[in-house]
């Protein structure tokens, strides 16, 4: 069993929206924590493989095009949100690993004492689980309502451009 439970009770993120709008620019100081190594490593794996090179989508976060700007948010935050989600396969693992042994351990338990830390080590699992989902959910909602304002802008960038004059 892994004393420190594999630093899954530490943060990772300042915040989610901080986070993203700071790594368009190349900041990724907003990610904290032991698992952040592995999620910037996977956020460029990300990156790279939808075809944003190194320096990319600072480029476009930089641009004085609206549009340029929006496709860095996206890039950015579509690679968290798939960092987040490998971040959490991968202590959902751990902690199915942890879960096993624990239960192993249930037959070994020679007094109620014993019982009852072993099912508090069961219970800090679980809210180590619920922890991972929540923070999943977080990093999923606030991608999907930047998606959804981008989309917004976009739509209104287009009528701006296809209206003539006063006609709706």
């Amino acid at each position: 069993m892994d004393g420190d439970l594999n630093d899954l009770l530490e943060g990772n993120m300042s915040g989610v929206l901080g986070t993203i709008l700071a790594g368009m620019n190349g900041d990724w100081s907003g990610l904290t924590g032991p698992r952040s190594v592995n999620m910037r490593t996977t956020m460029t794996a990300a990156l790279e493989s939808a075809g944003f090179g190194e320096g990319t989508v600072e480029e476009l976060a930089g641009s004085s095009v609206p549009g340029a700007r929006r496709v860095a948010s996206a890039a950015t935050g579509g690679a968290v949100v798939a960092a987040a989600g490998e971040s959490a396969h991968a202590n959902t693992a751990q902690s199915l690993g942890r879960v096993g042994a624990l239960v192993d351990m249930i037959g070994e338990t020679e007094d109620l004492k014993a019982s009852i830390d072993l099912n508090t080590r069961v219970n800090a699992e679980v809210v180590i689980a619920l922890s991972q989902l929540i923070e999943l959910e977080a990093v999923t909602a606030v991608n999907s309502g930047m998606a959804g304002m981008m989309d917004a802008a976009t739509m209104a960038e287009e009528r701006a451009f296809l209206t003539f004059g006063n006609i709706e």
